[in-house]
């Protein structure tokens, strides 16, 4: 399976830009409350400022205490001008909320479908630094104007075997094109400078006759050290992905193991690339429903959680911390077959990574607190291995 980690750092994030924005919209909610009650200077009357004031006040009181509402009950009693205010900035609320969760949750999966995109673009690379030993082997004999033979160790990469089978790998080539994957030119020629100062790349080319395990170990290495680890491939990486540092061990297994497959024996054969995941639709599944129980039930997560709060206030925890806090409980309730114990280490993890020094221990130490709770009371029920692991 992918690894479910990046899937609820995934959730994590998604999870955060949606309750900005859900922040950002109650405020909107105000502005248009603010708005309605402005004094208007083309009425000959002079305004009332303190008649406005207070029925501005007055509204933005009731907003508060009914934005979450999906319809607003207005009282008979009410001033008709703060009904119809009060009313606007409800219904803005509600139409706000239910689009920004739909992005957020379109986000990401598309960001996580882009692990595909990544990891096939990555093996196209090793196809270009091919074209390119290639160009320059063209390049020099262009300029040659001796018959001497061409120095042909320095062109070896041109013919290695795990990149020509992926050169002439069909469903890699359509899946490419279909994703429309291309690199561009003048950043490949930066990056293959770089490479040609390599030293395993510079002794790979010096063997006088390389075979399939030569050919194997250099692509190996260039993944792990160069297009992984070099300061100026990683650097562009940082900058176009915005979570390459959650994507990056995925991305290198997958590349690592689409490369494995190619053996002298599946050579010349139709080798399947490796797959997002061993089962990228339970995994999918598990994201979404995790995005969506804790969205479903935040309300009734803050109250579990927050009456075990000591000398501090729920809102006074730091969003990430709340959200983690959240998630981990939503995955302890609603996921049967993951043992309490895997779920509070893995939120744990995430606090060490997205959060502050002191979340780690006030993560672990809310979330022991609350399970132990959850399992007396039978709300978190466990089955199969989520049963047998925590006993």
């Amino acid at each position: 399976m992918l690894n479910r980690r990046l899937l609820r750092a995934r959730v994590l994030q998604a999870l955060y830009a949606y309750k900005q924005c859900k922040e950002a919209t109650f405020a909107s909610g105000q502005d248009i409350i603010a708005a309605a009650f402005e004094p208007d200077l083309n009425n000959p009357e002079p305004p009332d400022y303190e008649k406005l004031a207070a029925r501005k006040e007055n509204a933005l009181k009731i907003y508060a205490e009914n934005y979450q509402e999906r319809h607003f009950k207005a009282d008979d009693a009410l001033d008709t001008e703060v009904v119809l205010a009060v009313s606007k900035a409800v219904q803005n609320y509600q139409d706000q909320l239910k689009r920004h969760k739909k992005q957020a949750e379109h986000d990401m999966l598309h960001e996580t479908d882009k692990l595909e995109q990544r990891h096939l673009a990555i093996l196209l690379l090793l196809v270009r630094f091919s074209d390119l030993v290639a160009q320059d082997e063209r390049d020099k004999k262009s300029r040659s104007y001796t018959i001497k033979p061409m120095f042909e160790y320095q062109f070896k990469f041109k013919k290695n075997a795990v990149v020509e089978h992926l050169r002439k790998h069909t469903s890699f080539k359509e899946a490419c094109e279909q994703m429309v994957i291309a690199w561009d030119d003048e950043l490949v020629r930066e990056w293959y400078k770089q490479l040609k100062e390599d030293t395993a790349y510079l002794e790979y080319c010096e063997l006088l006759k390389p075979d399939f395990e030569h050919d194997k170990i250099i692509i190996d290495h260039l993944v792990r050290q160069f297009i992984f680890k070099h300061d100026l491939v990683v650097s562009y990486f940082e900058e176009q992905h915005i979570n390459w540092k959650e994507d990056k061990p995925v991305l290198r297994d997958l590349v690592l193991r689409s490369l494995k497959s190619i053996t002298p024996e599946t050579l010349y054969t139709e080798t399947p690339l490796a797959p997002l995941g061993f089962n990228w639709d339970e995994d999918r599944e598990f994201f979404l429903d995790l995005f969506r129980y804790t969205l479903a039930a935040e309300d009734d997560f803050e109250g579990m959680l927050s009456q075990n709060l000591k000398n501090w206030e729920w809102g006074r925890v730091a969003l990430t911390d709340r959200i983690i806090l959240e998630m981990a409980v939503a995955e302890m309730i609603n996921f049967a077959s993951i043992p309490v114990k895997v779920s509070i280490n893995e939120y744990i993890e995430l606090a060490k990574t997205y959060s502050t020094k002191k979340s780690k221990e006030f993560v672990n130490g809310l979330l022991d607190t609350t399970a132990e709770e959850l399992q007396k009371s039978g709300v978190i029920m466990k089955s199969g291995r989520g049963l047998i692991d925590n006993k």
